[in-house]
């Protein structure tokens, strides 16, 4: 009985894992580290353990065709800037706000998807669309003084959509672990390389955590809501559908919102308006795959 749940188990988990990323976020802005630092110390961590637990798949990497590691490369740098533009949404205005960006997600890839792949955008997404556009239109008007909060939040949202669609293309070529210490490691190239510059439009309190909290957010947020939810999450794949996978995945917002309720009671920061628009951008995730099942 449990063997046959156990997949749901992982991919629950593994969802859980990934909505907690948020609350860590902030909790280490909190501590005086700025979101691209933050992803920084992510990414490098997550390396870190990548190698350490999977060296024998990695050493791969070094007979792969310099065009091939360029072009999954690029696709890492494009999951830094989404990590970057996440934290930072949290860090200027909050969990919820940068969450509630995050999942028009899937509103995004059913645009950027047709384009890479040369087929045609369903009636039904562009509906689904328009119920995403109403709601940050109500987002907006009601929560106007974290412009710059939604405005990042929805550019990271966008990141997420393309990254995503360009793994697809490539994961059934990779092994899942190579495809990310290649992304990963292009992502800390990328901050390496323009670190001075961010730091002077981002500013952060502290170069180094200087508490050892700061290092258990960190520490928790690489191994467990990266390394140990995407393992998660592949295991679960091969025993379910994509999607099951893809309408569990999407309670990610959803767990963080709630999260964030309680644990940083900023319903008292955001005004029922925001809600209302909330309802209607996580309602489309929601309906975006029944409907495409229903009407394909």
């Amino acid at each position: 009985m449990i063997k046959k749940y156990l997949p749901y188990i992982q991919l629950h988990v593994a969802v859980l894992l990934f909505g907690l990323t948020g609350i860590l976020g902030r909790l280490i802005n909190e501590e005086g580290i700025s979101g691209p630092l933050l992803v920084f110390y992510r990414l490098m961590i997550t390396q870190l353990s990548l190698w350490v637990l999977f060296p024998g798949k990695l050493l791969s990497i070094f007979r792969m065709p310099l065009k091939e590691l360029l072009q999954i490369g690029g696709i890492g740098l494009i999951v830094a800037v989404h990590w970057v533009t996440f934290y930072t949404s949290i860090q200027i205005s909050n969990v919820s706000l940068a969450l509630c960006c995050l999942a028009a997600s899937p509103f995004f890839t059913s645009i950027i998807e047709p384009l890479v792949f040369n087929r045609k955008i369903a009636k039904i997404e562009i509906y689904l669309g328009i119920l995403v556009l109403i709601g940050f239109i109500i987002v907006f008007g009601f929560s106007f003084q974290y412009f710059w909060g939604i405005i990042t939040g929805i550019i990271s949202a966008l990141c997420a959509s393309t990254f995503s669609v360009l793994n697809k293309s490539i994961v059934n070529r990779y092994n899942t672990y190579v495809i990310m210490a290649i992304e990963f490691a292009a992502g800390i190239l990328l901050l390496a390389l323009f670190m001075s510059l961010i730091l002077k439009v981002f500013p952060t309190e502290h170069i180094i955590p200087q508490t050892r909290n700061a290092w258990i957010y960190l520490i928790t947020l690489s191994l467990l809501c990266t390394t140990l939810a995407y393992a998660l999450s592949i295991f679960a794949l091969k025993h379910i559908s994509a999607f099951t996978s893809n309408l569990s995945i999407n309670l990610e917002p959803v767990y963080g919102i709630i999260i964030a309720f309680f644990y940083f009671h900023e319903n008292k920061e955001l005004t029922p308006g925001f809600y209302y628009g909330a309802v209607l951008i996580v309602s489309s995730v929601f309906l975006h795959p029944f409907l495409e099942k229903k009407f394909s």
